[in-house]
């Protein structure tokens, strides 16, 4: 009968633990907000931070600011040009953002839209963005139209980062 008790009291004791693991891991925060909405401030061509949070676009790779492209055979500051168009494209509007996950860096992977426009559609459509398998038919018509950094010659923003150690 010991024996019984023993082996109960340790079931017990195991399934406790499970109940109190499982509670916090429900009742902890994701490290995601649900919604984030409000101005946003322009960090670069695919990057915002909207009420203190920085919020990176999913599904799209900007050129980095300090980048440049070439067309016609001069140099142009396509990284700065893309973060001056979103700038443009938002203009002072309402940003809101569905968060998705956390990248490696803890910055939030989300999708935005101005009025109702998906803003990583529209900066890979208009080539100031590739896709990251998100938006492959945006960049296709950004390609064959030859409309931002795809009206000229560019590395892709991965491997300008990666050449520099970013």
């Amino acid at each position: 009968m010991q024996g019984f008790l023993n082996r109960s009291r340790d079931r017990l004791g195991t399934i406790a633990i499970a109940v109190i693991i499982l509670a916090a891991i429900y009742l902890l925060p994701s490290g995601l907000p649900e919604t984030l909405r409000g101005p946003a401030f322009v960090v670069d061509g695919d990057s915002l931070e909207i009420i203190g949070s920085r919020v990176r676009l999913y599904g799209v790779d900007a050129p980095e600011a300090l980048q440049d492209c070439e067309k016609d055979g001069r140099n142009w500051a396509c990284g700065r040009e893309a973060g001056s168009a979103l700038r443009r494209k938002i203009n002072g509007r309402t940003v809101d953002c569905d968060p998705i996950e956390l990248d490696q860096y803890d910055r939030i992977l989300a999708r935005c839209q101005v009025e109702g426009e998906d803003l990583n559609a529209w900066l890979v459509r208009n080539g100031w963005a590739i896709s990251f398998g998100a938006y492959r038919d945006d960049e296709r018509h950004a390609r064959s139209n030859r409309l931002g950094i795809w009206s000229g010659e560019f590395q892709r923003p991965q491997e300008w980062r990666r050449e520099r150690g970013i």
